[in-house]
């Protein structure tokens, strides 16, 4: 036993002596912290939702909220991804003419999407309530209010972001709409019993306060002065993020319309308990790869593809180890941690301990997307991503009608192992080498003095690599958890 520890502790000490990986791991703290909060915070308030609600009414919420991001993603058309690369590249010139440009065309643009279709969803509700089988009129013109906030919201993210203000924009994007929302559903619901309307009204005020406050930081970070921009340049540019979003969202919230067509609330609700309780583990897996990818960026700029392979597999290593001890939890006693939503939630034990195996291969791979993203690979990520998304439609739509919301989560878990078991084997494919927390690492090699070091491995380097990683959307197993 002794020996064991021994051997642990000498592994574990392994993976913290490598350089590169500190150095991910010291840039991206801060920010992997928000994120954190931001996962504990929205974790509490649906284990709120559960207590208040029960797994119908947290089901409504879900179907609301599931239809609110669909709009959210057509009305933000790719624009804040499109920013982050624009703004970052004007700024470093020095055009701040075509800064103040580009953002307002921007605004523009997501403005009049966003209220064209927050007037959709209004008039819309109706028909959203037959079709799920639930009556959400007044919850679905509720939330057509949030649709124009958060599509703001978003932009603001990617203009932060684009001026290198990654910490602004990332306390914005990812925790004051969950710090607002459940303080004012607390509220609400102590003031005429809970219903899912209050959860509703509660989220728009939190999409609410995230646009507002992304409005004062954009004002005071931007120089004023006159506007120069080309209008056609930004749509082109905005397409491919887009789609990017398009995919992840339809990844991420198919099982929720199906069972929300062909089952139950209460399945719905379930459902998405064991979903949000598996996705905490990917809290450690967002909160790594953003550190990460610019991390792979730099290194591969630099042609040194030894340490890129060194801090690959160190990166899953370290995902592993902070993610088993929950996922060991998951897989041998889920009613447990399901039992804080409430005693009707352990029905979903089943449910968890599917999804918990996707989310083991999801920490064992690491950032097998992010690599393949950061070394030139973007076309065989998306193709990966493509195969992955269209295998859990079709199993969503061949498996829910007939199995519930025992199919939801088989259609998820492989749609999990499909994306990062692909992307594992195209990077042994394409650059040569396996990464996974069991591969070997290679031995370090030698560093050159600070002062002929890239910027990025400088002190303070981390708001500029994490700009970089910020245009990295897309994750199957972080795009769909309800908050």
């Amino acid at each position: 036993m002794r020996n064991r520890i021994q051997r642990g502790t000498l592994a574990f000490r392994r993976i913290f002596s490598d350089l590169h990986l500190r150095e991910l791991i010291k840039h991206g703290a801060f920010n992997f912290g928000l994120r954190l909060l931001s996962g504990a915070i929205a974790f509490l308030f649906l284990v709120v939702l559960g207590r208040r609600l029960g797994p119908e009414g947290v089901g409504a919420y879900v179907l609301v909220l599931a239809v609110t991001r669909a709009v959210v993603v057509v009305a933000r058309m790719g624009m804040s991804g499109a920013l982050i690369r624009f703004i970052a590249a004007e700024a470093e010139a020095g055009r701040w003419d075509r800064v103040r440009g580009v953002f307002r065309q921007a605004f523009v643009a997501v403005s009049a999407s966003a209220l064209l279709l927050s007037a959709v969803l209004w008039v819309a509700g109706g028909a959203l309530s037959s079709a799920f089988g639930v009556e959400l009129r007044v919850e679905f013109r509720w939330i057509a209010v949030a649709v124009y906030p958060a599509a703001l919201t978003w932009l603001f993210f990617g203009a932060l972001s684009g001026l290198k203000r990654v910490r602004e924009a990332t306390f914005v994007q990812v925790l004051v709409q969950p710090m607002v929302t459940l303080p004012v559903f607390l509220l609400l619901a102590a003031r005429d019993g809970a219903a899912p309307l209050d959860a509703v009204q509660a989220y728009v005020a939190g999409q609410g306060g995230a646009a507002l406050l992304g409005a004062v930081l954009w004002l005071r970070a931007r120089p004023a002065g006159p506007r120069a921009f080309e209008w056609g340049t930004l749509g082109r540019m905005a397409l491919p993020f887009f789609w990017v979003n398009f995919l992840g969202f339809v990844d991420g919230w198919t099982a929720t319309f199906a069972l929300g067509v062909w089952g139950t609330s209460a399945e719905v609700g379930l459902y998405n308990a064991a979903l949000r309780m598996a996705l905490l583990t990917s809290y450690v897996l967002v909160g790594v790869n953003s550190i990460a990818a610019p991390k792979f960026a730099a290194l591969h700029e630099r042609g040194d593809a030894l340490n890129v392979r060194r801090t690959a597999v160190n990166a899953s290593r370290l995902m592993t180890v902070m993610a088993a001890p929950a996922l060991v939890v998951f897989l041998v006693l889920p009613g447990w941690p399901l039992g804080l939503f409430g005693a009707e939630f352990v029905a979903a034990a089943p449910l968890l301990m599917l999804m918990a195996l996707g989310q083991a291969v999801n920490v064992a791979t690491g950032a097998v997307s992010q690599l393949l993203g950061m070394t030139g690979r973007e076309k065989v990520l998306r193709n990966v991503t493509l195969v992955a998304v269209a295998t859990n439609v079709v199993l969503t739509l061949i498996l829910v009608p007939a199995f519930g919301a025992t199919g939801a989560a088989v259609s998820t878990t492989a749609s999990w192992m499909l994306f990062n078991v692909g992307c594992t084997i195209a990077v042994r494919y394409y650059l040569g080498y396996w990464v996974h927390c069991f591969a070997s690492a290679p031995k370090e090699a030698p560093r050159p003095p600070v002062e002929e070091r890239a910027p990025d491995d400088q002190a303070g380097a981390g708001d500029a690599a994490d700009t970089r990683a910020a245009s990295l959307t897309y994750h199957p197993s972080s795009s769909s958890s309800p908050s």
